[in-house]
């Protein structure tokens, strides 16, 4: 029976990996959906999105990151006809600043996935409810004021004090 077992591999070992695999995805998704839902839930407060954020995720990196890039995605999603960067910045306290590919961060990465697989769902919600936390969206709504084309415009990469 062993040699069949090593040969034929156990179904159910493979079954219970497959299934503690889509725990984990749903896992990541209730948190960036549920951190997601802080910011309209607490827009007339947003003093306190930070750390309800943090009550969710129970780690300040992720937190930060959440917090942080949440509305820059969401203004990436509304107005995908400018120019965005594949990059962001952190600076240090004496100035230096290092670029870093979203591709590299996994919270953001998973952040970013979870608002494209579950767009349909958060166009439902009030969006400027997110939206007013982005400088980015604020920018571009001043220079659509001044005339600018939307195709027109080239954002500028996002800096985060590290």
């Amino acid at each position: 029976m062993g040699i069949f077992k090593n040969l034929f591999g156990n179904k159910n070992s493979t079954s219970e990996k497959e299934k503690e695999n889509k725990n984990e995805t749903n896992e990541l998704n209730t948190v960036y959906a549920k951190s997601i839902r802080v910011f309209s839930e607490n827009f007339e407060n947003p003093n306190l999105i930070q750390d309800k954020i943090f009550e969710i995720t129970q780690s300040e990196e992720k937190t930060t990151l959440i917090f942080l890039f949440t509305p820059y995605f969401f203004t990436r999603k509304v107005i995908p006809e400018v120019q965005w960067t594949d990059y962001y910045n952190i600076q240090t306290e004496e100035g230096v600043i290092t670029s870093h590919k979203f591709k590299d961060s996994i919270t953001l990465m998973e952040l970013k996935d979870n608002i494209d697989a579950n767009w349909h769902e958060y166009i439902g919600m009030d969006l400027n409810k997110i939206l007013f936390h982005s400088g980015d969206f604020r920018a571009i709504n001043e220079m659509m004021h001044k005339g600018c084309e939307l195709e027109n415009l080239e954002a500028v990469a996002p800096t985060i004090m590290g």
